[in-house]
């Protein structure tokens, strides 16, 4: 493993940015394990797994960072979206039950000014954001969310942010989980690994479905007129999802690594329609695969030179079926197909004082949509974008200040052919970001950073998304600045009453020149628009406290204000559609005794709106969750979740209820020679 200059260790226990500065739990088998937000340990990106060249080196990132670690992800039976939702600055948009679309939100952003990746690997492509439902939580080891600032590993940065997925590991231990609850709802994984001298691997298959047929207050169209208001049944929104991973990797020395990973989704899942018509059978057959390869190569030719070599391809094909116009403006039966290959590059030179790394990423993607009613021929859309990123992380003043400037290079060309129309556009920018971190004292840290972007309009805002929304040819790129400001303490004591005590405190500032913004009308119908400009500013506060008898207690507190400063006035001083101004999330782990645990939520969202003049409001909302997890014996656990345990009624999308009151009873065994996530 290369080795990485690091701050003295007063320093160092300093360095965990945001909830990261939450307390890491005892790992025991009789203990329910908190969500963790907490930074790896220097060097790794885990427990379980150390860092290869090509992660991110924690150490060296001035941003804050929120991570989600294997037992945060295992220890739930909810969606990927409802516990990335539950973390700081972040909001996830569901537009039903399990399945459902789900887009992420990072300090005010749209989703597609969040990139994603997959253990590096850009899921975000041209078709837009990134659906967190077609992500299962059981191929995922771990779950990385940064606010802001976006390290140079992942080669593209973003007003928003980015969130980098972890698959599972080949040190995962093996495991079979079956969970069963209301609404007919099933999953079901198992997962198998092992090494041998030099080589290991693992394979995951993951089955999950729903009936999603949850009871709600249907308005029947007439949002101020309660007199017809009735109870009926969501229509049309059964899901049946498999997933599977395979992963393979040789040491082929001690400086050499060769690793593969295949992921397989497919889906087949009903479309709710607006006005909930028990006649709708539109649907969504989704395939997708994707592939990566890596060879790492550490002392390549000298000792401080490390080195890593990606190359991925995906191919994801939706097919949608409306063809008795249930769902859009007309009947439609529609492919598309979003085919992707790239390559990387990352080289990471390691000095005395600091890094200096280079990151260069060249991928292409042809997305084609198919009329399969034969009424229109096929539309093809073609990207090729690359972005070069050169930065250097040094420390200075006895290793307490580290300086992380940093600078992408981005190009894309876009070509469409549309009908009998054609059209070419190309397009090159830069994106400069400054990194400080300044160790003020042994438990306290201060960071601050800013940065340029630029977002490129994607396929599904520029040309329309299954009848869902409308498109718009005449978007231009977006470009913004954001900026914060972070305090962090971490405070850790064996002898006292309490373990480990944790708080941050971070403001941070955006703008955005023509923002891209998606509307919705009174039919759920949206269409993206370029609003002349947009500022989103605000505070998060997180704290935590780990007790010595395994009492865990943490909150998160996001206020913040996305402000529309278009210049039609009836839009402008106006909250960006969709943002929520104020969220908060308090847990409370406590041990009842060695075999059992239980864990109390409240997720706090205030007031919204769907539409850009402000004038339909979506109500706060206040769920409950509760969680009693019971440990047989070392292979055998058992769980039950109760959510949204007062059955309030949540809808993120206008016209589009999410379910009320659920429970899931699960089962997980663990081989006896191998530990219990």
């Amino acid at each position: 493993m290369r080795q990485v200059k690091r701050p003295k260790s007063h320093a160092i226990a300093a360095l965990l940015p945001a909830l990261t500065l939450l307390c890491l739990p005892v790992r025991a088998a009789e203990q329910l394990q908190p969500i963790q937000v907490t930074a790896p340990d220097r060097g790794v990106n885990s427990a379980q797994t150390p860092r290869r060249t090509g992660d991110v080196i924690f150490d060296e990132h001035t941003g804050v960072v929120t991570r989600l670690d294997e037992d945060a992800l295992r220890n739930h039976t909810l969606t990927l979206g409802d516990v990335i939702n539950q973390q700081v600055g972040t909001q996830v948009r569901s537009s039903g039950g399990l399945g459902a679309f789900s887009e992420i939100s990072l300090r005010g952003s749209s989703s597609e000014q969040v990139r994603v990746y997959l253990d590096g690997m850009p899921l975000s492509d041209g078709t837009g954001g990134v659906n967190l439902a077609d992500i299962d939580p059981a191929v995922l080891g771990g779950v990385d969310i940064f606010r802001g600032a976006t390290p140079i590993q992942l080669s593209g940065a973003s007003l928003g942010g980015a969130v980098n997925l972890e698959s599972a590991d080949g040190r995962s231990p093996s495991r079979l989980s079956l969970a069963y609850g209301a609404l007919d709802t099933y999953k079901a994984s198992g997962l198998w690994s092992g090494q041998r001298r030099n080589k290991d691997a693992l394979v995951l298959v993951s089955l999950s479905g729903s009936e999603n047929d949850f009871d709600f207050t249907d308005d029947n169209g007439t949002r101020f007129n309660p007199d017809d208001d009735t109870t009926a049944p969501r229509e049309n929104t059964q899901i049946d999802q498999q997933s599977a991973l395979v992963k393979a990797g040789v040491d082929v020395s001690d400086s050499r690594r060769l690793d593969s990973t295949l992921q397989v989704l497919h889906k087949d899942q009903g479309i709710a329609a607006w006005h909930n018509s028990p006649d709708n059978r539109a649907s969504l057959e989704t395939t997708d695969w994707r592939w990566r390869g890596r060879y790492s190569a550490d002392a390549l030719m000298v000792s401080q030179l490390n080195t890593a070599f990606d190359l991925y391809a995906g191919d994801k094909a939706e097919t949608f079926d409306d063809r008795l116009s249930q769902i859009g403006l007309a009947a439609q039966y529609q492919r598309y197909r979003t085919q992707t290959l790239g390559t990387q590059a990352y080289a990471e030179w390691v000095g005395e004082a600091g890094t200096s790394g280079m990151k260069l990423d060249v991928h292409g993607e042809r997305y084609r949509q198919t009329d399969l009613l034969g009424n229109n021929a096929d539309d093809v859309s073609r990207r090729t974008s690359a972005s070069l990123a050169l930065q250097h992380a040094r420390w200075l003043a006895d290793e307490t200040l580290l300086i992380s400037p940093t600078l992408r290079v981005l190009y894309y060309r876009d070509r469409f052919r549309l009908g009998d129309i054609r059209s070419e556009h190309s397009e090159t920018g830069l994106s400069p970001q400054l990194g400080l971190q300044y160790h003020l004292a042994p438990a306290w840290t201060l960071k601050a950073n800013a940065a340029r972007y630029l977002r490129e309009p994607t396929f599904f805002e520029l040309f329309g998304d299954r009848g869902l929304s409308t498109g718009n040819e005449d978007l231009t790129a977006e470009r913004g600045t954001n900026t914060d400001l972070a305090l962090l303490y971490q405070r850790r004591d064996s002898d006292a009453w309490w373990q480990t005590l944790g708080a941050s405190a971070t403001l941070f500032y955006n703008e955005i020149d023509d923002m891209i913004a998606r509307t919705y009308d009174a039919r759920g119908i949206g269409q993206s628009q370029n609003i002349a400009a947009a500022r989103i500013r605000g505070l998060e506060l997180e704290a935590s406290l780990q007790q010595r008898n395994n009492w865990h207690w943490q909150a998160n507190l996001t206020l913040q204000e996305p402000e529309n400063r278009a210049s039609i006035t009836a839009f402008q001083g106006k909250t960006l559609p969709g943002r929520e101004r104020v969220a908060a999330f308090v847990r409370v782990t406590a041990p009842v005794d060695i075999k059992n645990t239980l864990a109390l939520e409240a997720d706090y969202r205030g007031k919204r709106y769907y539409d850009t003049a402000n004038l339909l409001p979506a109500e706060p909302r206040t769920l409950v969750n509760l969680q009693w997890r019971h440990q047989f014996n070392a292979r055998w656990r058992f769980g039950l979740e109760v959510s949204n345990l007062t059955d309030e009624l949540v809808e993120d999308y206008n016209g589009y209820p999410r379910p009320g009151r659920l429970w899931m009873a699960s089962v997980t065994y663990t081989p006896s020679n191998q530990e219990s996530p």
